[in-house]
């Protein structure tokens, strides 16, 4: 940044000579020479290093500002364009410096061009207009330092909006495996509910069929033992018509005692077919 302060510095120095052709005088030779060698001192960067050092500090702006100031009272004074070598110079400050420093280097340079104008004693109808030359030092020294601000903070957002785009890129990598972890679960909760309601129903029809089959066996049975025991009612009613003289008083009266029995298994029959018909079997001839 020093170059740009040099080659500003040589190319008003260049522009001087052409406005003024031959006619400088004794001070502006002198000026023009101090401020020429300054200039390529700023633009080859020094020579030894206590020189790199210096023009490289903060002090080299009170050396800026007495050159400036020297510069312009040779060339003219309040006529001189060349103040706007500070605008210049307070631009080069302003990239380098943090604000606060800017405001300061900034009121040195206007400390140093109204000092010099008021000691030339320049008339006051041009304060509005060097009030104007000096408000532009501060404003182009806090507009520099703004765009450097922002030219500095786009590489931080930008690693700021890489870091989020690699967090939101986690963050979906992260769910699409948590996706696809629930689906496997899913899929495995119902592959097992679906075991088990299987298992469950071959299960319920064994249990059926077995049901079934000793219901049938009962039913066969009961069936077979109410054909039975019709067939010794009829044999015993007729036992009985045939033994009711007082020969056979004896055999009648085994004869009732037979039938009472039949009676009782009869009625034990009815109620074992009603629990069969409250257990599902509901036709036993």
């Amino acid at each position: 940044m020093n170059r740009i302060k040099g080659i500003a510095i040589l190319v008003s120095i260049g522009f001087c000579a052409i406005m003024q052709g031959g006619n400088w005088s004794m001070s502006l030779c002198l000026v023009a020479v101090l401020l020429g060698i300054y200039g390529l001192v700023l633009l080859i960067n020094g020579g030894t290093q206590k020189v790199r050092t210096f023009i490289n500090s903060n002090y080299a702006c009170l050396a800026d500002a007495a050159l400036m100031a020297l510069w312009i009272w040779a060339t003219g004074g309040y006529v001189s364009p060349y103040y706007i070598l500070f605008y210049i110079f307070i631009g080069v400050v302003a990239y380098r410096l943090e604000a606060w420093m800017v405001i300061g280097i900034s009121l040195l340079y206007v400390l140093s061009y109204v000092g010099l104008l008021f000691s030339l004693h320049t008339p006051q109808i041009h304060l509005p207009e060097i009030l104007l030359r000096c408000s532009y030092i501060f404003i182009s020294g806090v507009m520099v330092w703004m765009v450097k601000k922002e030219i500095f903070r786009q590489p931080l957002l930008q690693d700021q909006i890489d870091a989020l785009q690699q967090q939101i890129h986690e963050c979906n990598v992260t769910i699409e495996q948590r996706h696809q972890t629930i689906e496997e679960l899913d899929e495995t909760i119902k592959n097992t509910v679906q075991q088990r309601l299987q298992e469950m129903e071959d299960r319920v029809k064994e249990i059926t069929t077995n049901l079934e089959q000793k219901h049938y066996t009962v039913y066969t049975n009961v069936r077979a033992l109410k054909l039975l025991l019709k067939d010794i009612k009829e044999h015993t009613a007729l036992v009985s018509q045939s033994l009711r003289s007082d020969e056979y008083e004896g055999a009648a009266i085994f004869a009732r005692k037979a039938q009472e029995q039949l009676n009782t298994l009869e009625e034990m029959m009815r109620v074992l077919t009603d629990k069969l018909k409250a257990a599902g079997v509901n036709s036993i001839d």
